[in-house]
């Protein structure tokens, strides 16, 4: 996750520091700059009308993903942690439960 903050704020010099210590940037920006460093593009959107939602960012061929909170008041997209090997999940658990 450290690389694609670091490399978000070497791109995009407006990028401000969030109160909760997460990097926030302005939500088109990041969405115009995951599809063209990574490839990624939102793959599912948690949203709770008015109030902070998750994006998950995926690039189905390399695998790559990243996890943002959006930010409807500011407009803003706040990275919270990424990784590789995206995938359909895989039932871990017992059906019987």
């Amino acid at each position: 996750m450290k690389k694609i903050i670091l490399t978000l704020l070497a791109l995009f010099p407006t990028m401000t520091y969030a109160q909760n210590k997460n990097d926030c940037v302005d939500a088109i920006t990041v969405h115009k700059g995951m599809a063209e460093q990574y490839g990624e593009k939102p793959f599912v959107d948690l949203n709770e009308k008015g109030v902070r939602q998750l994006i998950i960012y995926a690039n189905m061929a390399t695998g790559t993903w990243t996890v943002f909170a959006f930010n409807p008041q500011q407009n803003q997209l706040c990275a919270i942690t990424a990784g590789k090997d995206f995938k359909p999940a895989e039932s871990r658990f017992d059906p019987k439960l």
